[in-house]
This record gives C-alpha cells, structure tokens and sequence, in this order.
C-alpha cells in the first residue's frame, strides 16, 4: 500500500492525520482539530483512503 498523502488543514495551514476510531476513520487537523466526515470500515479496508479523497477535496478558504 503506497502513502496517503493528505493535504494541509484549510483553515489553519497545520498538518492533519488519519484517525481508526472503532469502525470508522477520519481525518483530523492536529491544530484546530477540524476533521472531514467519517468513513465505515469496509471489507476491502479502503476506509482511510476514502477518507482521505474526502479531506483532500474540502474547499480552502481564500486569503483575503
């Protein structure tokens, strides 16, 4: 399985990481803990990179 790359927080720049909680994962931003939507555990274990594509499409703030 290749590294997950995940994108940085879109609202404060920091660096996020996956979380297995029981039977789902997220991603959650290590600073302002904001965190993308949870994913259920699947047989095929793509949990983590689904949710991952989830965290990664999250629209950014534009800086003003």
């Amino acid at each position: 399985m290749s590294k997950i790359e995940l994108k940085p927080c879109p609202f404060c720049g920091s660096e996020p990481k996956i979380v297995n909680s029981g039977d789902i994962a997220f991603v959650r931003c290590s600073v302002c803990r904001c965190r993308s939507g949870s994913v259920l555990a699947s047989v095929d274990y793509t949990a983590k990179e689904v949710a991952a594509k989830k965290w990664n499409q999250r629209l950014y703030r534009i800086p003003e």
